[in-house]
């Protein structure tokens, strides 16, 4: 749906005074985000399994929106609280892009039924992300080293 079609099908759901609030400027997210969410919990767990890691997006990143969504589904009272830990787990093996990263937690490996806490998840996931870099960072100073000396053998 276009903006004008999500802006059009918002305005026919209001009705006054809620209707006189809003202004022909106002984009559609801004008219959600002050009237929130309006599809129902079944709706929203749904929309929930459908979301992916965002092309740029980093995978702490993609998590902590995952786990908002998930949240807003609690609420809804479509899924208990306790099994937020298992949904998260599964929906991020399911589509978080970074296939190196779930090599390292091992979460493809573990038990289909295996959860993790969200706060667990985040500052593993964080940590491993933290480790790549320094490897990455350790590999290209070595590469520099081993290019300087070569240069220097050959000069």
């Amino acid at each position: 749906m276009s903006e004008i079609e999500v802006r059009r099908s918002i305005h026919q759901s209001l009705m006054r005074p809620a209707l006189d609030l809003i202004h022909s400027s106002c984009s559609a997210s801004d008219i959600l985000e002050v009237y929130g969410q309006v599809d129902n919990g079944q709706e929203l767990l749904v929309i929930f399994f459908s979301t992916f890691q965002g092309e740029k997006e980093s995978p702490s990143d993609y998590l902590q929106r995952l786990h908002s969504e998930l949240l807003v589904v609690v609420r809804r009272g479509s899924i208990e609280l306790d099994a937020v830990g298992c949904h998260l787990t599964r929906q991020f093996i399911q589509c978080c892009f970074d296939e190196g990263l779930l090599q390292k937690l091992r979460l493809e490996e573990q038990d289909s039924d295996s959860c993790w806490d969200f706060a667990d998840l985040l500052v593993e996931v964080r940590r491993k992300v933290q480790e790549e870099r320094k490897t990455i960072s350790l590999e290209k100073e070595a590469i520099c080293v081993y290019t300087s000396v070569y240069i220097r053998c050959f000069c």
